[in-house]
């Protein structure tokens, strides 16, 4: 072996410091993905986990821009992201014991409360487009079997019509969605959802991107929907449990409910940072095509993006609009194939009420 060989190896000692570096790596990650399993057992812990996936969403829109602007490290669950220096300001604040109190619990949980906000003004707005077509569908179930027991056939259609009107309305507003949501995520501001006009440019930018995304959403949601769904036959795989109690029965579903967590909760931040890069992408292209001046876009998207390039003037190409007509009907047939697992979902196993209102992907 020569010297330049020799000197390729790498010490015993830096190995040790590398293998070491990887385990706490490792250990965190198992840390995070059990502490996040368990958030979404109870609806606040939920919220909480909704808002720190948006946030890993925002940091991976900023990886895709690569610009001159600092981009947000990993979203920590509890502690501000910058808790160190942030106990040491309050340590010396100025003010009383009262201010210095309040910066310090600002620095132990920064981030819960963040995550805690974000989730929960996320969780109103995609509810303002979703929820009508649900509502409906909730309704339609209700009719639905009503009219089966009563055999009131002069009203048979209800049910069936009623049904058929939430699924167009939840299927126009998932067209709208993933990437309105992206923008608030990586906004930080509600108001952004709902500038309809700057979102619909931001999917036409990335078309055939954002029908991946919305394939992403319909394909992931099969093995969510079969473990919701699965419950039902539990009695059948073990007739003991059928004479078991209230109790037993909670016991059991909240162990079958912790262990779906472990396996829906990286699907969920999956999607979400996928959504981020789509957004991300979509951004860029519409501000370097001149889809989107740089004076409409919001000041954290101005920051990132508004320097790129200077902005070419939009070009509206032929048959432009039948591409679009036929990309918004391929976004349809796969947001349909979505709407149909949930309506085999709940005809296998009904989830009084959470079932039609509440989707978890």
């Amino acid at each position: 072996m020569n010297a330049a060989d020799a000197a390729a190896v790498p010490a015993p000692a830096s190995l040790v410091v590398r293998w070491r570096g990887r385990i706490a790596r490792l250990l965190r990650f198992c840390w995070r993905w059990l502490f996040a399993a368990f958030l979404c057992t109870t609806p606040p812990g939920s919220v909480v986990a909704l808002g720190w996936a948006l946030r890993r969403s925002h940091a991976a829109s900023h990886g895709v821009w690569g610009s001159s602007v600092a981009p947000p490290g990993r979203p920590r669950w509890v502690f501000a992201d910058d808790v160190w220096p942030a106990l040491q300001r309050a340590r010396h604040a100025p003010g009383g014991i009262r201010q210095r109190g309040r910066a310090a619990c600002a620095a132990l949980f920064g981030s819960l409360a963040t995550n805690f906000t974000l989730g929960f003004s996320s969780i109103l707005v995609v509810w303002t487009v979703t929820l009508p077509g649900c509502v409906l569908w909730l309704f339609a179930w209700y009719d639905g079997w009503n009219n089966s027991f009563t055999k009131g056939y002069e009203n048979a259609a209800v049910g069936p019509v009623t049904g058929l009107g939430g699924t167009a309305l939840f299927i126009m507003a998932m067209l709208y969605v993933p990437m309105a949501q992206a923008r608030h995520a990586a906004t930080g501001d509600w108001r952004a959802f709902y500038e309809f006009r700057v979102v619909w440019r931001l999917m036409r930018a990335t078309r055939f991107r954002y029908l991946l995304l919305a394939a992403f959403y319909a394909v992931s949601a099969v093995p969510v929907m079969v473990m919701k769904t699965a419950p039902f036959i539990f009695t059948q795989i073990d007739n003991a449990r059928e004479d078991m109690g209230a109790a037993e029965a909670r016991e059991l579903l909240d162990g079958y409910f912790f262990k779906t967590c472990l396996v829906v909760f990286p699907i969920f931040v999956a999607l979400r940072v996928v959504g981020g890069r789509v957004y991300a992408r979509a951004a860029d292209r519409a501000v370097r095509n001149g889809a989107l001046a740089p004076e409409t876009l919001r000041p954290a998207e101005r920051d990132a993006v508004g320097s790129l390039a200077p902005p070419a003037r939009a070009r509206r190409r032929r048959g432009d609009g039948l591409v679009t007509a036929l990309w918004i009907g391929g976004l349809a047939a796969v947001w349909f194939v979505f709407v149909a697992q949930i309506f085999i979902s709940e005809f296998l196993n009904y989830h009084p009420g959470v079932g039609w209102l509440n989707q978890p992907t």
